[in-house]
């Protein structure tokens, strides 16, 4: 995972969005590294041509958080924007 091994790029505008959310990049990178879901497909960015993803999930203090990244490069995370929203509802599987 390019997060582990590669390098993880923070646009002016993810940056931003840090601040607006009142929320860390250290919030962020639990998401990333430890926590975070994937519940949607990812999407074509037909300006930039590369893949859009989402991951969400619960940064420390209990935010839940959606994080927009794309890979356009081997070893690279581009992380576009972050924001707050209603946490979903996550199955789990067993007893």
């Amino acid at each position: 995972m390019c997060a582990l091994d590669g390098y993880l790029r923070q646009t002016a505008h993810f940056k931003e969005k840090l601040s607006s959310e009142n929320v860390s990049f250290g919030d962020t990178t639990s998401i990333i590294l430890e926590n975070g879901w994937i519940f949607e497909k990812p999407e074509w960015d037909k300006v930039y041509s590369e893949w859009i993803y989402h991951i969400e999930g619960y940064e420390p203090d209990g935010k839940w958080l959606v994080i927009v990244f794309s890979l356009p490069t081997k070893g690279t995370a581009k992380l576009i924007t972050v924001f707050s929203r209603k946490p979903r509802t996550i199955k789990r599987k067993g007893p």
